[in-house]
Parts: C-alpha cells; sequence; structure tokens
C-alpha cells in the first residue's frame, strides 16, 4: 500500500534541522517486520525494516549503506563508496516504533566516544496529507 512519509532528522548537538524527504513510500507488512521503500529526489533507493526490536535503513546508489539501530546497544555498520568501504560504529540511545511514528536518537562512534549524533523521525499517514 502507499503511504504519505516526511522524514526529518536533527543534529543531537547543535539541533540544527532539516527535511531528509516528503513524499510517498510503499508500505508492506510481512510476518516479522515491516518495510517502507522510497526513492528520494537524486533517485537513492531508501528501504527502511521495521522491526519491534531494530530499525534497519538500507540506501543505495553510488554511496550505499547499511544502517543497523538497537536500543541502548552499538552496532558496526558498512558505508560503501566507489573510493572504499568505511565501517562506522552507532550506539542507538532511543528506537520507537508506534502506529504512524519511528523515532531514532543514535551516535556516530568514533573510538568510544560519540563523534556526532542525530535523532531521526518518519511521519506515515495514509493517503494525501499536509506536512507542518
Amino acid at each position: 500500500m502507499i503511504k504519505q512519509i516526511y522524514v526529518k532528522h536533527r543534529h543531537r548537538y547543535s539541533l540544527e534541522e532539516a527535511d531528509l524527504y516528503k513524499g510517498e513510500a510503499t508500505f508492506i507488512i510481512y510476518d516479522d517486520y515491516e518495510e517502507l521503500v522510497y526513492r528520494e529526489a537524486d533517485g537513492i533507493k531508501v528501504r527502511v525494516l521495521i522491526y519491534p526490536n531494530q530499525l534497519t535503513i538500507i540506501r543505495s546508489g553510488e554511496l550505499q549503506s547499511n544502517l543497523t539501530f538497537k536500543e541502548n546497544q552499538k552496532t558496526m555498520n558498512l558505508i560503501k563508496s566507489p573510493y572504499g568501504d568505511i565501517e562506522i560504529e552507532l550506539f542507538t540511545y532511543q528506537y520507537t516504533s508506534e502506529r504512524g511514528r519511528i523515532i531514532v536518537d543514535y551516535d556516530i562512534l568514533s573510538s568510544n566516544e560519540e563523534k556526532d549524533g542525530y535523532h531521526i523521525e518518519f511521519s506515515i499517514e495514509e493517503g494525501i496529507c499536509e506536512y507542518n
């Protein structure tokens, strides 16, 4: 089914905000997870796999990433680019998935210290909707 989604993020420390995506996404319910699939303006395909205990965001294009978020846990993740692969470690402070809303707060770690941190929020609605 088609859903309207709004994806925004905020830097955890500078509080700078940005809209990542507004538009349609395909929403599929499987036995043990749900999936959102959409294409950003630059053509990059994004798959969001929503499990009860984790969120995985898979981006494909010139820069490919597979990021997994598990509340109160560190995860090792891979980013592939034409210049080589980069492993990054994430620590997820919060992962909430409820009807119509997904929230993830996390830090990117370097030598077990935070390097950067973000808050990502997905708002999901059926039909045509307006975003504020």
